[in-house]
């Protein structure tokens, strides 16, 4: 009679294990975690024992599904051989198993679930402007027209999705829609971490190079619309193709470095200084005969405050400009040999958060060298490349933006245990000027509109974490003062909405 219990306490538990998972891509985490629970608790091992009992069978305290399968059958196998010498009325029965709790420890089996291991993410915009002017502050020297105007748009749509298919890796992909340019990849990358100081991923990178591509979050920023200076000047995202390294460090400070695809100079302008110049995303092979390398460190050691700074460089842009057919001998023997133009940013960024107040600062000096020589190259061509923005000017030696803004949470301050609105009036201001310095040797002199500073007035209105609306109005000065004015008024909403 003890026997045919024994057998069949053992039938129950083989039953109950193939109910689980008749193949091991059947068992998912969660019941192994479940089940592995209920078989040590039998062997009575609790806590820190049923760690050690693991880590002595596989090597770590955490095991992936088909590591606990392994483990479950061999207890299922312990199990049949005690219930044989036990007493089998002290036996735990059918009933018991079933109301059986799990001990609540750390998780014994790796968590592989969509839940922890997908993320989906959407971010976005739409602006609405009234403005007194038309057109561009370089289409004269006084400044755009001063003409009434009212716009609105949808400046981007970002996609963002990160997979971790393994304890080390991951994957991560994000696709912007921008208005005007269609769709934009901004970055595909694969990563691998060996360690939390140390992490290496590959693949079409956004650079951290500068404020705006150090995190920027459309909702959480102030004024509608992106900043003016940084997204003028350099290229925002910062993408290109190659390798980086990743992680962090000690005493609250975190890292990257990357070397990838270099500045691509056909993309040159005056206007907008290297705004375009970053080969991106290609289907087809991009060039590295002069590879850029950039990095950025953080330091976030005091509670709300983040400060960050760094640099990139590619030591030869001119060769990396494609070779197209009827000028191939031109490029290779005139220029790429006799001049070279080396890139240089170098930029600082800081941020403070509190229950109140929330500032933010950057700074950006972008440097060009023999800039007379590629545009002349440019001027001499019969028939424009495709590819080639060149847009004729006088592109800067150096460009330079700085930006500043603070902003005060109301309802922090005044009511913060009721339900009413979470406002932030702020303040803001910037100066950029893609042609900040020239080349001396030339006749030619910097647009008297390239220099801006803008002043911004607003506030930002959450109704939600996720969603935020945006009220500003903003003022222009072109140059030295005695142009035309820049002025708008402008209402946005932006949105980050986590999906997965």
């Amino acid at each position: 009679m003890k026997m045919k219990k024994g057998l069949l306490m053992l039938t129950f538990c083989a039953f109950t294990f193939s109910m689980y998972s008749q193949e091991a891509t059947v068992l998912t985490p969660k019941q192994a975690e479940t089940l592995l629970n209920e078989l040590l608790d039998k062997k009575g091992l609790t806590g820190e024992d049923k760690i050690k009992y693991i880590t002595d069978r596989v090597g770590t305290p955490a095991v992936t599904p088909q590591q606990a399968e392994t483990l479950i059958n061999e207890l299922l196998g312990e199990q049949s051989i005690q219930l044989k010498k036990k007493d089998v009325s002290k036996t735990i029965t059918k009933k018991e198993v079933v109301k059986k709790k799990p001990q609540k420890v750390a998780p014994l089996v790796e968590q592989t679930s969509k839940e922890s291991n997908l993320s989906l993410v959407l971010s976005g915009e739409v602006d609405a402007s009234i403005c007194n002017y038309t057109g561009s502050r370089f289409d004269s020297n006084i400044g755009p027209a001063q003409e009434n105007s009212a716009t609105g748009e949808i400046p981007s749509f970002d996609i963002a999705l990160e997979y971790e298919f393994a304890p080390k890796w991951s994957v991560y992909a994000e696709t912007e829609f921008v208005s005007g340019c269609g769709i934009q990849v901004d970055e595909i990358s694969l990563s691998y971490k060996f360690h939390p100081s140390l992490s290496i991923k590959g693949g079409v990178l956004a650079l951290p190079i500068g404020h705006c591509n150090n995190g920027y979050s459309y909702k959480d920023y102030f004024t509608t619309g992106d900043p003016e200076g940084e997204f003028s000047i350099i290229p925002c995202p910062f993408v290109e193709t190659g390798i980086g390294i990743f992680g962090d460090l000690k005493y609250d400070l975190s890292y990257e470095l990357d070397i990838t695809t270099g500045l691509n100079p056909m993309s040159f302008t005056a206007h907008n200084f290297i705004q375009d110049a970053t080969q991106g995303f290609k289907t087809n092979q991009t060039s590295i005969y002069s590879p850029g390398i950039s990095g950025r460190i953080t330091w976030a050691g005091i509670k709300g405050l983040r400060i960050s700074a760094g640099g990139y460089y590619s030591a030869n842009t001119a060769h990396n400009m494609p070779i197209f057919l009827d000028y191939r001998n031109f490029c290779l023997n005139t220029y790429y040999r006799e001049f070279k133009v080396p890139a240089t940013l170098l930029f600082a960024d800081a941020e403070y958060t509190n229950n109140y107040f929330t500032i933010r600062g950057s700074y950006l000096h972008s440097f060009l060298e023999n800039t007379i020589p590629i545009a002349d190259f440019f001027n001499s061509l019969d028939v424009r490349p495709e590819g080639l923005k060149y847009d004729g000017g006088l592109i800067g030696k150096q460009a330079v933006s700085y930006m500043g803004e603070i902003g005060f949470n109301i309802k922090k301050c005044f009511y913060p245990n009721t339900n009413g609105p979470v406002l932030i009036p702020f303040v803001h201001y910037e100066c950029y000027n893609p042609q900040h310095s020239v080349a001396k040797n030339t006749s030619e002199e910097a647009h008297p509109c390239s220099k801006v500073q803008a002043l911004s007035f607003g506030m930002n209105w959450c109704p939600l974490d996720d969603i935020t609306v945006k009220f500003n109005y903003t003022t222009r000065k072109l140059g030295d003062g005695g142009m035309n004015s820049m002025n708008d008024f402008n209402i946005g909403l932006a949105y980050e909405l986590s999906v997965l």
